[in-house]
């Protein structure tokens, strides 16, 4: 069984000029998955099949990164839904809360 653990989110609004977003495959998510992966090496985390944890500037828009992952486009690699995270919480295993808290700077966030 995988080491997991809750995180709670105590600090609130997340003040810095980074943002998470999740984006959940629709249909292809192998030809989605290969865009993530070219566009954002280093700041994107698959946390199950078809679904992500990218990271973006505080400024994109989930339009934007639709636009940049060609989901939003006639001829589309897959359909896909981009959601923009403001706080979080749950369970999960214990190195998507690291990769957050090192992707995002946040020392607000307390794993338990």
């Amino acid at each position: 069984m995988p080491n997991w653990s809750y995180i709670i989110d105590i600090g609130g609004s997340m003040a810095t000029d980074k943002k998470i977003f999740a984006v959940i495959a629709a249909a292809n998510p192998d030809a989605l998955g290969a865009k993530i992966a070219s566009e954002f090496p280093d700041l994107n985390l698959l946390v199950g099949t078809g679904q992500w944890l990218l990271i973006g500037s505080s400024s994109m828009t989930t339009q934007e990164l639709a636009a940049k992952l060609e989901i939003s486009v006639d001829k589309s690699i897959s359909g896909a839904i981009v959601l923009s995270v403001g706080s979080y919480y749950g369970r999960t295993q214990i190195s998507t809360w690291e990769w957050l808290t090192a992707k995002m700077g946040d020392t607000n966030a307390v794993a338990g």
